[in-house]
């Protein structure tokens, strides 16, 4: 199959690249053939190139591929929804993803009203190939939409809002102590 980018949508027919290229205004089709669709969802698309597109445009006969863990499934449409763009840590390793093992809050930030406060989570993922992973998501809504980043280290700034790592899995620790005191 051939894969036919406009600057906001995706086809696999031209004639309906250039009909979507008539609504975004996109001058210039880009194309890849020999490609199929891994996997779909309403909103994106992995591609087997390890493109990750918008679905809007893709035909009916493409939307049932499901190769990704349900895991993988919402980090990436995490990723997709929110303002924040291509994750830091890259598509390839959130395709890899086959379990989210846990996930530590590490810090939350204070009331904003509707909007969702600052967390600060550590992910300890389980990848396709058997090997273990850990990364860092910070999340955060505000009027427009909402944050979403997956970071292999906290930038600076976030770690001297909410402590370093290190320190909240001391007091986490801590924490769990004094509860089995109490049992």
């Amino acid at each position: 199959m051939t894969r036919y980018l406009t600057d906001w949508y995706a086809a696999t027919d031209l004639a309906e690249a250039q009909r979507l290229a008539k609504i975004d205004g996109c001058k210039q089709i880009s194309t890849m053939p020999d490609v199929s669709v891994l996997h779909c969802t309403g909103s994106w698309a992995l591609w087997s190139d390890g493109h990750i597109t918008t679905s809007i445009g893709l035909p009916e006969s493409v939307r049932g591929a499901r190769h990704l863990s349900d895991d993988a499934v919402n980090l990436i449409s995490s990723c997709c929804g929110s303002d924040s763009g291509r994750p830091d840590v890259g598509w390839a390793l959130l395709i890899r993803v086959a379990r989210l093992a846990e996930q530590t809050l590490l810090a939350q930030g204070g009331a904003r009203g509707v909007y969702a406060s600052l967390r600060v989570s550590r992910l300890s993922l389980e990848l396709t190939d058997g090997t273990k992973d850990t990364i860092y998501e910070i999340t955060e809504g505000y009027p427009e939409g909402y944050g979403y980043e997956l970071v292999r280290e906290l930038p600076a700034t976030i770690a001297d809002d909410v402590g370093a790592p290190e320190r909240w899995l001391e007091q986490e620790a801590a924490f769990r102590a004094s509860r089995e005191g109490e049992s």
